[in-house]
């Protein structure tokens, strides 16, 4: 129950962003505006001003953190690879399957580490959103570009990935913080400011991207079992590698968390560039936005109880 309420404001705001689309309260030319705004401004400005004035000797295991997130998603990676040929789908839909297993949404999990832990837990955050999202995006190109009817070539694609804003703020936050220099107390509050922003919006906007209307691909059997693949073995899967790696419990944590969440929303943008089956993965996402309200809670819950147990 406190896992519940404690992300119960995060699936709020999803929810508020869905009845403001639904009702057109707000218009859709809006919301594309937030996403654009969110992305390349306010998420990046919160985890380059965390990650800058971050006291890293607070975090316990930091280097076991990263390294437990990069060992996860390459095995779960390797893992929907191998489970291709069972799938019995046609490639762009596979592209789909991988990227809807794989890709997190950041500002569920960045909103419900901050929640859950206050500003260590969005240090954690940022720490994990440095490996996961270069990691996740690299793998995703090279997957759509070997199984998609691409339409962008994997060149342009892997510059977008390396330009992407939050890897650059992450890069130049950790830099910063290392240097020695530090942040400018008004850069770092005007910088803080601009980042608390994100995250409302951010999830409001998710609430607005969900697809309620996906036609016949909503009961397809592929979104059941990447549902299961994305919510359930991820996560286990990760918890299970945490646990291996000694990692504390906070850490832990925030690590299950970023595997626990549905699926992102730019996996979606991703695949009408390089042409994946946009249908498919609209359908994948939003069941899996709504499951996880049910099942994000019982695995942080399993998570601290057999953290727990292996302890005594």
């Amino acid at each position: 129950m406190s896992y519940l309420q404690a992300l119960l404001p995060a699936f709020l705001f999803i929810v508020v962003g869905y009845i403001l689309h639904q009702q057109e309260w707000v218009k859709q030319h809006w919301w594309k505006r937030v996403e654009s705004l969110t992305y390349f401004l306010l998420l990046p400005s919160l985890l380059f001003s965390s990650l800058a004035s971050a006291d890293f000797q607070a975090i316990n295991h930091a280097p076991l953190l990263s390294t437990a997130m990069f060992v996860s998603i390459l095995l779960m990676s390797l893992f929907v690879l191998a489970a291709r040929p069972l799938c019995r789908i046609d490639g762009p839909s596979f592209t789909s399957v991988y990227q809807g297993a794989i890709r997190p949404n950041l500002y569920i999990a960045i909103s419900a580490s901050a929640i859950l832990y206050g500003d260590k837990g969005l240090i954690m955050a940022s720490l994990v959103v440095a490996v996961l999202v270069p990691v996740g995006n690299i793998f995703s190109v090279l997957v759509l570009a070997f199984y998609a009817e691409s339409k962008r070539s994997l060149s342009s694609a892997l510059k977008a990935v390396i330009s992407n804003p939050m890897i650059a703020a992450c890069v130049l936050g950790i830099a910063v913080n290392i240097s020695g220099l530090g942040i400018n107390t008004t850069l770092d509050t005007l910088f803080g400011s601009i980042g608390k922003a994100a995250l409302p919006l951010g999830l409001m906007a998710v609430g607005a991207g969900l697809r309620a209307n996906t036609g016949d691909v909503w009961h397809q059997r592929t979104v059941v079992y990447t549902s299961v693949f994305k919510l359930l073995l991820f996560p286990l899967l990760t918890l299970v590698i945490c646990l291996a790696l000694g990692l504390e419990m906070a850490a832990t944590t925030i690590v299950v968390l970023f595997t626990a969440v549905p699926g992102s929303g730019s996996a979606y943008v991703l695949a009408g560039q390089m042409g994946g089956n946009q249908t498919l993965l609209a359908a994948i996402i939003t069941s899996q936005t709504m499951l996880a309200m049910l099942t994000m809670p019982l695995i942080l819950w399993f998570s601290d109880y057999l953290g727990l147990l292996l302890l005594h």
